[in-house]
């Protein structure tokens, strides 16, 4: 028969439970390490995606590999949906009606296309927009960017071709924390683990035009050009050689391209639309337009349909002078964002109009134009003369 004296204390016993339970700890973290090592391995030995779902559990969810597999080619219904989702981002309603930049993750020409028209549908309907557009990053052919057929910058003969239409080329490499230890494929058709990706430049492009003032050159090389761009590693893989040369196709052709600068990094080059008119050609313009025509239509709004007094009338004329009153900012030139500007609203109105109830007010406004070519002339040599004023 054991004695009570035979057995451990109540210390000891807390002292082997505790010694009992780092145990099952130290074993218990063991396990788990070996099986995420074993299920990276497995992750990279059968994917090459790391696309995953979850849906509510109120929500069902049916699975439809025409849309829902992963690393899916393009097919008839997920190219619907794509275009459906477009179509939904014309409504006037809140927050469809603030969009000022369209893109999309799936590129073809039936979707470039798309982005195109929509550009023109909502425009015509007061909802000023423009599409920023790319070929697929496996894309990486010179030849083929410049074509005159999809996914050319041209579009199907020329069909994309609109100055509220930007196209982006070469896509760029950078660097995401969640991609790391999934197989992706690369631009160049090898793949990588390390969760540096190439994208296309479209998504980057639309980036910097949401934080950049609309008369400002997207091409300029200081901020926010620069933070926007930061992550930013390099040009896509497989991306041919670019030189100065390369640059000037680009230009004519309409294309925003990517180049990275040795001093201050990645920049767009040439900021301009695909448009081939020459009264067409810079982006700045074409969002800048939107913007003076966006802002006078909401100052105006709250005037329209009232009784043409020519109180009202005078009250229209105002809100324009005081609009563009501020972008001309005399007395402070760091804030002046138009050179000069005119209104006009006495040439256009007849009786006849109206009549009918339309009260035209002209509005004709210069921008500041741009630095885009800065040319140093430079004499320089032993034979050189030189004078100072003294």
């Amino acid at each position: 028969m054991q004695r009570k004296d035979d057995f451990p204390s109540v210390v000891e016993r807390g002292e082997l439970v505790q010694l009992l339970c780092r145990h099952f700890l130290r074993i218990g973290r063991e396990l788990f390490q070996l099986l995420l090592l074993r299920l990276r391995d497995l992750r990279r030995a059968f994917t090459t995606s790391g696309l995953a779902g979850i849906t509510h559990p109120s929500g069902a969810l049916t699975y439809d590999a025409n849309v829902h597999a992963a690393n899916l080619a393009t097919t008839s219904l997920l190219r619907a949906r794509y275009l459906e989702a477009i179509d939904a981002l014309g409504h006037d309603d809140t927050p469809t009606n603030v969009i000022s930049t369209v893109t999309s993750a799936r590129k073809d020409s039936l979707i470039q296309a798309k982005l195109r028209d929509h550009t023109l549908v909502c425009s015509s309907r007061g909802l000023t927009r423009n599409a920023v557009i790319s070929p697929a990053v496996n894309v990486v052919s010179k030849a083929t960017v410049l074509g005159s057929s999809a996914p050319g910058v041209g579009g199907s003969g020329g069909a994309v071709r609109l100055d509220r239409v930007f196209y982006s080329w070469p896509g760029c490499r950078t660097f995401i924390p969640e991609a790391v230890g999934t197989v992706l494929a690369c631009a160049d058709g090898t793949t990588t683990d390390d969760g540096v990706l190439d994208v296309t430049f479209d998504t980057w492009l639309a980036a910097l035009l949401s934080v950049l003032p609309p008369e400002n050159n997207p091409g300029q090389a200081a901020d926010p050009v620069t933070s926007a761009f930061s992550p930013v590693l390099a040009y896509q893989r497989g991306c041919p050689t670019l030189d100065m040369s390369d640059y000037i196709l680009f230009k004519q052709y309409g294309i925003a391209a990517l180049r990275m600068d040795r001093d201050v990094g990645p920049i767009i080059q040439s900021g301009i639309t695909t448009s081939l008119d020459t009264a067409e050609l810079n982006i700045n313009r074409r969002r800048f337009a939107d913007f003076v025509q966006d802002s006078l239509a909401s100052r105006c709004n709250r005037m329209a349909k009232l009784v043409a007094r020519q109180s009202i009338k005078d009250s229209l004329l105002s809100e324009h002078e005081a609009f563009f009153g501020d972008l001309l900012s005399e007395g402070n030139s760091e804030a002046q964002r138009i050179e000069s500007y005119s209104l006009d609203d006495k040439s256009a109105n007849t009786p006849s109009l109206s009549s009918k109830g339309i009260h035209i007010i002209i509005s004709k406004v210069r921008m500041l134009a741009t630095l885009d070519e800065i040319v140093l002339q430079t004499e320089i040599g032993p034979s050189t003369i030189t004078v100072s004023a003294i």
